[in-house]
């Protein structure tokens, strides 16, 4: 009997654990994170680096890749630069050096691999000869190869016009949509699974899930297998992507919003489209950032942990 108590405390104690975490709303359960991981959500836009950490006032610094164009990895602690006109570098959140990928691209998106060692970039490979479409990327090897090929240049950081790019958790497929369908495709081997008809789709890092948006800007989840398609944030409008949480307990978004009498006076001038998280398991939301007067501003933005070091090394 005393052995049993003794095997049966930590259950208890996992038991008590978990009915105090599931009484937190999102607001309490985000400052949680943000206190014992450094938790936040990030851009990279221009020379501007914003960090909003939960429960705490913003941070802005200086980028020491001036107007080079981040992407910030699923797991949140890397971070791949752009250079135009040149290659990819990969960094940790601290700005530690991971790797260099050469080549000459007009980039209209970037996805790392969870293997930190493949990478997609979608747009223009400019090296002879010319390929557009979504290419595959080593940083070991320096190989860069067209994955599935693409019509027309998707989109560019001038327009806000931003497809997404996903990987599951093993590096072995990733997901994009294709001309209004959302779409599966084997890395090696290219061979391709259509999933439902949407745009802008999300791998959530555990792999579960497959988030997505439909022609009428409305949030789904997918199960990489094509099961379980159902709707989320029901009512509202999607004017981005679903962004997952590194943890994949929530998604956050951009979505057009009127602010009342007291928001009027507190947003910045001209906004008049915010930012929110979703915890996904019961749907709850809270705003978290005013974003841009016309929406596009979440195709920037990126969850980090550790957001105490990012940009630390950047002239202020």
């Amino acid at each position: 009997m005393f052995v049993s108590i003794i095997l049966s405390a930590p259950l208890l104690v996992l038991g008590f654990y978990q009915s105090q975490t599931d009484r937190e709303t999102p607001a309490q359960e985000l400052q949680r994170k943000t206190d014992s991981r450094g938790l936040a959500i990030a851009s990279v836009r221009s020379w501007r680096i914003l960090i909003v950490p939960f429960g705490s006032k913003s941070i802005n610094r200086r980028s020491r890749h001036d107007n080079d164009p981040g992407f910030f990895s699923s797991d949140g602690r890397y971070i791949v630069w752009w250079t135009p006109p040149g290659g990819l570098t990969l960094e940790s959140i601290s700005g530690v050096l991971q790797g260099r990928l050469n080549g000459s691209f007009v980039v209209s998106h970037v996805a790392l691999a969870p293997d930190r060692n493949q990478v997609l970039i979608e747009g223009l490979n400019r090296e002879r000869p010319r390929t557009l479409g979504i290419h595959v990327g080593r940083f070991d090897t320096q190989a860069i190869r067209l994955l599935i090929p693409l019509e027309a240049v998707p989109g560019t950081f001038a327009d806000n016009t931003f497809t997404s790019l996903g990987w599951s958790p093993d590096s072995k497929r990733i997901v994009f949509d294709l001309r209004g369908t959302i779409t599966t495709a084997d890395v090696q081997t290219g061979a391709t699974v259509n999933l439902a008809s949407g745009t802008r789709p999300t791998w959530s890092p555990n792999g579960d899930w497959i988030a997505y948006v439909t022609s009428k800007d409305e949030a789904r989840l997918i199960r990489p297998d094509g099961t379980g398609d159902h709707g989320i944030l029901h009512g509202r409008k999607v004017l981005g992507t679903l962004h997952w949480s590194p943890d994949s307990d929530y998604v956050m978004f951009e979505e057009r919003y009127l602010p009342n009498m007291f928001e009027w006076w507190i947003r910045p001038a001209g906004s008049s489209a915010r930012l929110v998280v979703c915890r996904v398991r019961d749907e709850t939301t809270i705003p978290v950032y005013w974003s841009g007067g016309h929406g596009g501003s979440d195709a920037y933005f990126g969850w980090i942990y550790d957001y105490q070091h990012f940009g630390l090394s950047d002239t202020q």
